[in-house]
């Protein structure tokens, strides 16, 4: 990888796939012969046998998927070598027909990485053979075994804008599939024949809308459950418990009827379904089963995921820490966040986008013609998606900074091609200025503002001020005030210790 590319610690997965490794019942109750038809249609040649929609993985293939995505994420999916276009993948795959899981999907990235890099990025332990050895035939493994995906997805016109039914509701496509999670090429030295790297394609089940239908995870976050559990080796249910949460939260997070803190309100039997335990256990063994969900609870609650839970009915409430999960908005400079239904009191925020993309092309074109009727109608919907969850401001400073190069105003020259490339196109302004560095300031100097209007004044014998460029705590009993920077990187950790010393509580 190169070293140029920098980028948070963080996975960027697209919410089909989730949806596909996690349990439901269409996965069983809607499976007949997808499978079969999909593999006549594009004349692809079964290998084993499916029974079900979505994607079985042992813990190590899990983490091996992690690994690759957290490759593809640190390049926005993009690649770091050549892509392969849908043409080129038809011919080799599907016998020149493409299937229509590739609708929406420009090009095919291609990930050239090392073994140590990706047993690295999945967490594996590269000093115990055993584990090396489970790894690398993981890998193998995840380019072979095929798996039916079922999705359902926001449809699209020409333009890229969403549908509209006569029902004044979003029109949705049904998806099926029958793939690979990746295409895995191994790549050897001549003569000797050790390896030099995997060159790696995602199938679509992971690039299908991922630009703006998808959730964060940090990496090698299943490192907290074995420190919390010891020695003890942590369950395969527990760590699928606390991706179903991660999951649940993003979805709620997208919906904006909801308030938090959000609340799942599911039977035993359902979240046993969404976690993969077996029916002999969940239908035939109620008391093991329940006591996998008391302990996944359990670790849930004491890692921060869940505030706390309720068992005593007929529904298992869990209440989520919103603390705890990565909210997209806030990391708006690396990662486009467009939600899937956009909301119609964004319409007026979205109309004054268009009028400010347009005048800013204006300025550099006086005889740039402003779209009107359906061109214009589609291109406030790519607005509207845009704006309902990515703050104004993001929005308005990427248009205004892209007309100022001569590449990204290119790149950007319509709503669609903005939206497309926006997480690229806003680290480009981020790193290539000091922008980021302002950024972090003003968000440092808001939250000194809000924690001083929150406490400042409770206690006689300290005084909390957020000043211009730092917040400073003046105490009666020491000689110095204790200041901290806005912009300090270890700002809010400076902060929490602050506040512990002087035993200071938000209430």
């Amino acid at each position: 990888m190169d070293k140029k590319e920098k980028s948070p610690d963080l996975t960027q997965i697209g919410l089909h796939s989730i949806k596909n490794i996690l349990g439901n019942h269409s996965q069983t109750d809607l499976f007949s012969e997808h499978h079969l038809d999909f593999c006549e249609e594009y004349n692809l040649k079964l290998e084993g046998t499916i029974d079900r929609f979505g994607i079985d993985l042992t813990e190590v293939q899990s983490r091996i998927v992690e690994g690759i995505l957290y490759g593809f994420s640190r390049t926005a999916y993009k690649g770091n070598v050549k892509p392969i276009s849908k043409k080129q993948l038809a011919d080799q795959r599907f016998s020149g027909k493409l299937p229509s899981s590739y609708k929406y999907i420009q090009d095919i990235p291609n990930l050239r990485v090392s073994q140590s890099d990706l047993l690295e990025w999945s967490g594996i332990n590269k000093q115990s053979i055993a584990s090396w050895s489970r790894a690398v035939e993981a890998i193998q493994e995840l380019g072979r075994k095929q798996y039916c995906f079922y999705y359902d997805r926001l449809a699209l016109d020409r333009e890229g804008a969403p549908i509209k039914e006569s029902s004044n509701k979003w029109a949705k496509e049904e998806v099926f599939s029958v793939d690979t999670l990746f295409s895995i090429k191994e790549i050897r030295e001549k003569g000797s024949g050790s390896l030099k790297y995997y060159e790696i394609m995602p199938s679509a089940v992971f690039l299908d809308q991922r630009e703006t239908y998808f959730m964060f995870i940090p990496l090698n976050w299943r490192e907290e459950v074995k420190k919390l559990v010891g020695n003890k080796k942590a369950s395969s249910y527990t760590f699928r418990f606390l991706l179903f949460l991660r999951y649940q939260y993003e979805l709620k997070r997208r919906s904006k009827r909801l308030k938090k803190p959000y609340k799942i309100k599911w039977s035993p039997e359902e979240i046993s379904l969404a976690i993969k335990m077996p029916p002999s256990i969940y239908l035939r063994k109620k008391k093991r089963a329940n006591e996998i969900l008391e302990d996944a609870y359990s670790v849930a609650k004491r890692l921060g995921y869940l505030i706390d839970y309720d068992r005593t009915g007929h529904l298992d409430t869990l209440v989520l820490n919103d603390k705890k999960y990565i909210n997209n908005r806030s990391l708006s400079y690396n990662f486009p966040d467009i939600l899937d239904e956009p909301c119609d009191k964004d319409l007026s925020t979205a109309k004054s986008l268009f009028d400010l993309f347009h005048s800013q092309r204006r300025k550099l074109d006086t005889f740039h013609k402003i779209p009107e009727g359906k061109i214009k109608e589609n291109q406030i919907l790519i607005f509207q998606a845009l704006v309902s969850s990515r703050p104004l401001d993001d929005i308005e400073r990427l248009i205004c900074w892209s007309t100022t190069k001569k590449y990204w105003c290119t790149r950007l020259s319509s709503p669609l091609k903005l939206s497309q490339n926006f997480s690229e196109a806003w680290t480009e302004m981020m790193v290539g200025s000091d922008f980021g560095a302002q950024e972090l300031k003003r968000r440092n100097k808001e939250i000194g503002r809000k924690l001083a209007e929150k406490i400042d004044g409770k206690r006689k014998d300290i005084r909390i001020l957020a000043l211009n460029s730092y917040i400073e705590f003046v105490h009666e009993g020491a000689s110095q005030p204790v200041c901290i920077n806005y912009d300090s990187e270890n700002f809010e950790d400076l902060l929490k210790k602050c506040l512990n010393k002087y035993k200071l509580e938000l209430t």
